[in-house]
């Protein structure tokens, strides 16, 4: 059984690292999701998307 917190390689990081990008990129190029966030954020609200 693992115990937390779990040391990552290297290479097992960058994998990570990548996959973040390749999700954020479209959706921070995503005029619908950009308007929807804005007028989240614009009634007062934060906003946070966690996968």
């Amino acid at each position: 059984m693992r115990r937390w917190p779990v040391e990552l390689d290297d290479n097992f990081k960058q994998m990570i690292k990548e996959l973040g990008n390749a999700i954020n990129e479209p959706l921070a190029e995503s005029e619908k999701i950009s308007d929807v966030m804005g007028r989240i954020k614009g009634a007062g609200y934060d906003l946070f998307l966690v996968l």
